[in-house]
């Protein structure tokens, strides 16, 4: 069995599948409001390259079956939802009380963990890059504290079953 990140027939990715607002947006409006604040050049607002490509079910299914020896068993798509926004949404971490300051403290570092090298390698030479990541970290929390409900990173897979033949 394998999992990957692919892309839907509706054009649903990881962090935009149409429920709530998009991870990629809130990302640039929190990296774009450090070049707002003059925290960051030109340069380094559009130097920011995700290097993600997500398959369709039929790219992933097509090139399963161009490999000699193995049958495709079964291909199939699915969304799994952002359990940090569903926490907020079933009122699960207001239970647990968080704020809506916390919530978003708990949420944003899940994001943190896989992308802030590709925000980081944006920024200059002698530049103080910790200071300005600490200050787009904040941003961001910033953003998902105002709509908890609106922010979550779903993830859009595509289940991939072979077998040797």
């Amino acid at each position: 069995v394998i999992v990957n990140f692919s892309k839907s027939p509706d054009g649903h990715y990881l962090g935009s599948t149409g429920v709530g607002v998009s991870m990629w947006e809130s990302f640039k409006a929190s990296w774009d409001k450090l070049h707002a604040d003059g925290h960051i050049n030109e340069a380094e607002r559009t130097g920011v390259s995700f290097p993600s490509y997500y398959r369709s079910l039929s790219e992933v299914s097509e090139g399963a079956s161009a490999v000699p020896g193995i049958r495709v068993v079964s291909v199939e798509e699915k969304v799994v939802r952002c359990p940090y926004r569903e926490a907020w949404v079933s009122g699960a971490s207001q239970r647990e009380g968080r704020t809506p300051r916390q919530h978003a403290e708990w949420y944003v570092p899940t994001t943190r963990t896989w992308s802030e090298s590709t925000f980081k390698n944006a920024l200059e030479e002698g530049r103080d890059k910790d200071e300005i990541m600490k200050r787009f970290w904040g941003n961001y929390v910033d953003l998902v504290e105002k709509e908890p409900e609106k922010h979550g990173m779903d993830y859009v897979h595509t289940y991939l079953v072979l077998e040797k033949e």
